[in-house]
């Protein structure tokens, strides 16, 4: 079992959570909807916190100090870059509560989708670029 598993698993676990907001954008009855969304946000909430938890006081450490410079270095950018994205992710969060979501679904939605993708890609970043780099070395 490779050390990346656990996080791979966790990735794919918040990737449903994700397609859950998303496809709650478009499908959910307008009565429901703010309550189903802000549902799924509290739990990609959750999810997204513990992964990080687990990558900053675990993973990040380990590439970060790793003999390959090419791993460290890429650990290194992509825990800067995350840092940003934490930031992006907490405003957006604080911002659409139930009651926000449920007063302006329209731009819920459009500041949802691009936090959507921005997830969606550092993830598929993170799997292809750092993990599989770290488990080629041996991780």
């Amino acid at each position: 079992m490779a050390v990346t598993d656990r996080f791979r698993q966790q990735h794919a676990e918040i990737l449903e959570v994700v397609g859950s907001l998303e496809s709650c954008l478009d499908r959910v009855g307008k009565a429901e909807r703010a309550t189903v969304a802000r549902m799924a946000l509290n739990t990609l909430s959750g999810k997204l916190s513990i992964h990080l938890a687990m990558e900053d006081s675990s993973l990040y450490p380990r590439l970060g100090s790793h003999e390959l410079s090419e791993l460290s270095d890429l650990a290194q950018s992509f825990c800067g870059e995350m840092a940003g994205i934490k930031e992006v992710f907490a405003a957006y969060n604080r911002k659409w509560v139930e009651r926000a979501i449920h007063d302006d679904f329209k731009a819920f939605t459009t500041q949802t989708r691009p936090i959507i993708e921005m997830l969606k890609t550092r993830i598929a970043r993170e799997n292809d670029q750092l993990y599989a780099l770290y488990d080629r070395a041996g991780g």
